[in-house]
């Protein structure tokens, strides 16, 4: 019935498919009915649509993806701020009631700074995934003292662990290669994370133990570590297990007993021992704790190498200077950091001007002729929008 017929059809030649179209199309030559037909190899224009269809099939499923994400992040974080935000405003209010009374307004600036700590440990978290995610996290290794760095490490939680009575044990086991090449500051990051949670979910009066082993001898210029960290406290569902490295999870019993945390520690802990191509292994039994093992290979180095990157970070002392009299303009977007800056040096006798960040041209302008200098501030706005 039609006047052209456009069949798209496969021939496999040696098990491959090749793709064709057949047209025909009805004529009439001489009062006479014709049908043409014409064959065309059309296999790359149909690899070519295959290849964008699939693309933007990918696309949607990123952006799917990126809603539900984006769902999700907003559901668990609005509660997580919501708490500390709430309690900073309940005793700022409170101080205002009882600025007379000492001894109350501390004890509110107590919590409200204990609040704070934890809006800034939920920012820090985010950050970490937000750059683990968009790929913005490149290892630096230097030298360590494998022994020294974990020391330093553990006594960064013995506050903590002291405030609940509970036991901060740690054992070097063979350690026969401590010189080691690491990203310190991940490293510290994995362990201080896992360090957490053993003593958050450990009752008063519980034991944690840090175990670190070199495994063999170093093998292609790479030792072999365990780090395992061991604790008795409430332990964790297996159902919970096959969960535990997802964004924002946190186990049934620690939103119950009011346990603050983001449940995003162990998602950063799982993307930094990848990222240092390590592996990592939980065992975990309801009311009978959790063992942590990490398996990471480190870059063997010399002492004397050790040494010398040691040198190069040495603590320098400096001088008290007398900064009275001073000029210093303070320019920032934000009121409040303008404010702060300000009182700050003031009482390092300084004579402070504030000024909004979208005022600088125009106070530029006014009195600075030069385009060069033009020029420069104009470079300097955009690096400070970029950022």
């Amino acid at each position: 019935q039609k006047e052209i017929v456009s069949i798209n059809y496969r021939l496999l030649f040696d098990g491959q498919p090749i793709y064709y179209q057949m047209k025909c199309l009805k004529t009439s030559v001489n009062d006479d009915d014709k049908l043409i037909v014409g064959v065309f190899n059309i296999h790359s224009q149909m690899e070519e649509q295959e290849r964008i269809n699939k693309n933007l099939s990918e696309a949607k499923e990123k952006a799917e993806s990126a809603n539900k994400a984006k769902s999700s992040f907003l559901f668990n974080m609005s509660h997580d701020i919501k708490t500390p935000m709430t309690a900073i405003q309940g005793f700022t209010e409170l101080i205002e009631k009882n600025i007379d009374d000492k001894e109350k307004s501390l004890s509110y600036l107590e919590n409200i700074k204990t609040s704070i700590e934890h809006l800034i440990k939920l920012t820090n978290n985010v950050l970490d995934m937000a750059r683990i995610e968009n790929s913005k996290i490149t290892l630096f290794e230097t030298p360590i003292d494998i022994e020294k760095e974990i020391e330093k490490t553990i006594s960064m939680q013995l506050v903590e662990a002291e405030q609940k009575n509970i036991k901060l044990k740690h054992e070097f086991k063979n350690i026969k290669n401590k010189y080691v090449c690491s990203d310190s500051l991940r490293l510290n990051q994995i362990i201080i994370n896992i360090l957490n949670n053993s003593i958050k979910y450990t009752n008063n009066g519980g034991h944690v133990r840090i175990l670190v082993e070199q495994i063999s001898d170093p093998v292609d210029g790479r030792v072999p570590y365990k780090i395992q960290i061991t604790d008795d406290g409430i332990g964790m569902s297996k159902e919970f297990l096959e969960h535990i490295y997802e964004e924002f999870m946190r186990e049934k019993s620690s939103t119950i007993s009011k346990i603050d945390g983001t449940g995003l520690g162990m998602s950063i802990v799982k993307r930094f021992v990848d990222l240092m191509d390590g592996k990592i292994d939980i065992q975990s039994e309801p009311e009978k704790g959790t063992s942590v093992i990490i398996m990471l290979n480190f870059k063997i180095c010399s002492e004397s190498r050790y040494l010398e990157s040691s040198n190069t970070t040495t603590n320098y002392l400096f001088e008290r200077i007398d900064f009275s009299g001073k000029r210093v303009l303070i320019v920032d977007d934000v009121e409040f950091n303008r404010e702060i800056t300000a009182e700050v040096l003031k009482e390092e006798k300084m004579i402070t001007e504030t000024l909004p960040l979208e005022k600088l041209q125009v106070a530029m302008d006014r009195h600075i002729k030069g385009d060069v200098i033009k020029f420069l501030i104009k470079r300097l706005r955009q690096k400070i929008e970029a950022e």
